[in-house]
């Protein structure tokens, strides 16, 4: 049966994530909107477009890259050539052009509109890492650290900073900490997630993290990523919570950080354990039973959710900390 265009480009532009990234907007418009204006305000309507069209467009560009391997893998990934037959490659890469050009459009209105090319500038720096982690001749993916840093950079990091400079005007070094370790405790999920396709990423020569240091070895340094990531959101936090002090209630500041801290740990608490039995099943089964094991225990889309939704009840606690009474 015929794939329909609208199913093709949800697979291509991979909105199995979508359910990952809706809890993300809360945190943008708590730690991004000022007065209630803003929160229907254009300009928070022109930010969200301008991230969504690029979002997706880092998508499309690499399914159409990895076109010709997806079609051998066993995995979901199979799917994403024949989203692409449905829509045409060259209807898809106009497709990316358009939005890629509507966001970067978009962010240069918003740019000009609060007097700050920062929006215009994260855009670009979006783009560049964005796009060269897939396209020759930069294919960041393949390069080790430079893989890590695009990644982490274009997929984690620069989006919601800028949002949330785009809606408020500006962002604070402690929500940038915050940031920071999201996108690295997020980049250490992304290494399970390759080691399903490690078998097939060595056929084909692609070298991700797993087939450079092997798959116990790039576990290891995965479940370290999200852990060291964790400590940073953390840290995050408690300087956010420092740094609004004035308005909370002394004898509540400890305790609503402790609370906003145990969300985020219960957040990322059943990826580590997956973690810890994907580097168990490394360890003691030979390479394809290992394989096998591994697909059934990487819940990656699972993973992202819940780490997000730990992420959006921490700083909801932070949001609300100075209502409570005695503030």
């Amino acid at each position: 049966m015929a794939m329909g265009r609208l199913k093709a480009y949800s697979i291509a532009a991979r909105f199995e994530y979508m359910p990952g990234e809706m809890p993300a907007l809360p945190v943008v418009l708590m730690l991004g909107v000022t007065e209630l204006s803003l929160l229907v305000g254009l300009r928070t309507v022109e930010a969200f477009v301008a991230f969504f069209s690029f979002f997706f467009a880092g998508f499309l560009i690499n399914t159409l890259t990895d076109y010709d391997i997806d079609k051998t893998y066993g995995t979901f990934k199979s799917n994403m050539p024949l989203a692409v037959d449905a829509i045409g490659k060259k209807n898809l890469m106009r497709l990316v052009v358009f939005q890629i050009v509507l966001a970067i459009m978009l962010s240069l209105h918003i740019s000009l509109w609060i007097g700050s090319y920062v929006p215009l500038a994260i855009m670009l720096m979006g783009a560049f890492t964005g796009l060269g982690y897939s396209l020759k001749p930069f294919k960041f993916k393949e390069r080790g650290v430079l893989s890590a840093l695009s990644l982490s950079f274009c997929g984690f990091f620069l989006p919601p900073t800028f949002l949330v400079y785009s809606v408020r005007g500006s962002i604070s070094f402690p929500v940038l900490v915050l940031f920071t370790g999201f996108a690295i405790a997020h980049y250490g999920l992304e290494f399970g997630n390759q080691a399903i396709d490690y078998q097939e990423d060595v056929k084909h020569r692609i070298l991700t993290p797993p087939v450079r240091w092997g798959l116990t070895r790039s576990l290891k340094i995965g479940l370290w990523t999200l852990a060291s990531g964790v400590v940073l959101e953390l840290v995050g936090l408690y300087m956010m919570f420092m740094e609004k002090g004035g308005s909370i209630n002394p004898s509540l500041l400890l305790p609503l950080y402790v609370l906003g801290g145990f969300f985020i740990i219960i957040g990322y608490r059943g990826s580590m354990a997956n973690y810890k039995s994907m580097i168990t099943a490394t360890e003691r089964l030979p390479l394809a039973p290992a394989t096998e094991e591994l697909r059934k225990l990487c819940k990656y889309s699972k993973w992202q959710i819940a780490g997000i939704l730990g992420v959006l009840l921490a700083v909801t606690v932070f949001f609300l900390a100075p209502f409570f009474p005695g503030a």
